[in-house]
């Protein structure tokens, strides 16, 4: 977004990244950004759950949500992500920018055994996100989910601190993971993206033009970025983690989707507002 920003503003505009977490944790940045000596935050769907009027951002991880990339589309421009957005923004001095790119469907990988079905996960560890959703969904499946930040995760599967790990296939590549799994499992069962907040009061300071190639080059940016995830990056990083010597399993899909709608009914109400989940699921 950053060059993007540059180039659609002539030079005029630029913006610096800080990345590896200096300005501190997810909680500190929305609040840097609440205060406004932080413009922007790039993040994942669901940590605006930390926020108030957050929590119905819960239901963007829960597991088969999603049938296909066209259902996950087809909620980003949709009236309920804009209601919950809506309330987000008004209780926390926010202004939700939108996604810089389509990510890879999260699935999984182990280091000794293949999962086919959810009754492979019994007893194993598997690191995940801090995500309330998908920690209970492993949990249901019968795994014991762990929570290992992203730096400590090679070492975590390396040592065996961890049987395998929920992530999202580019990653698991791109992190070098094939040194230390032997399994990847086409679970496709999350789809998300980073988005970016921004502060409001950053966003008022802006004049009218400077706002608008704000919008514009995230709007190019999730364009170039996701086509060229779909048409070159997510074939290139499976072909490669093979020849690394990953196998890849195909799982009982059928399986695992009948068994997530029975738990994911218990989620409706507690994790998010009730009938959140079916309305999304409706749209489809």
């Amino acid at each position: 977004m950053g060059g993007q920003a540059g180039a659609v503003s002539g030079g005029k505009m630029t913006i610096e990244v800080l990345a590896g977490g200096v300005l501190g944790n997810t909680a500190a940045h929305y609040s840097q950004m609440e205060q406004g000596t932080l413009d922007f935050f790039l993040t994942g769907f669901d940590t605006a759950t930390v926020l108030k009027e957050g929590t119905d951002f819960s239901v963007c991880v829960v597991p088969f949500l999603f049938e296909d990339l066209d259902h996950y589309h087809k909620f980003l421009e949709s009236d309920i992500l804009k209601e919950m957005v809506a309330k987000v923004e008004a209780a926390n001095g926010l202004k939700y920018m939108g996604p810089i790119s389509d990510q890879a469907p999260r699935s999984l990988t182990t280091t000794n055994t293949p999962v086919k079905v959810p009754a492979d996960l019994k007893n194993m560890k598997i690191r995940t996100p801090e995500s309330p959703a998908i920690t209970k969904m492993l949990t249901a499946w019968g795994a014991n989910p762990m929570v290992v930040s992203g730096g400590e995760l090679f070492q975590a599967l390396q040592t065996g601190m961890v049987d395998g790990q929920d992530n999202d296939l580019v990653n698991s590549y791109t992190s070098s993971f094939s040194e230390v799994q032997k399994y990847y499992m086409n679970l496709d069962y999350i789809y998300s993206d980073m988005v970016i907040w921004m502060s409001d009061i950053s966003w008022n300071k802006l004049t009218e033009q400077q706002q608008g190639w704000l919008t514009q080059s995230l709007e190019e940016t999730f364009k170039e970025a996701s086509d060229t995830l779909w048409n070159t990056t997510y074939e290139e990083c499976l072909r490669k983690f093979q020849e690394e010597g990953v196998t890849y399993i195909e799982v009982d899909r059928e399986a695992f989707v009948k068994s997530a709608e029975e738990i994911a009914a218990k989620f409706d109400g507690e994790l998010f507002r009730a009938g959140l989940y079916e309305q999304i699921k409706g749209l489809k």
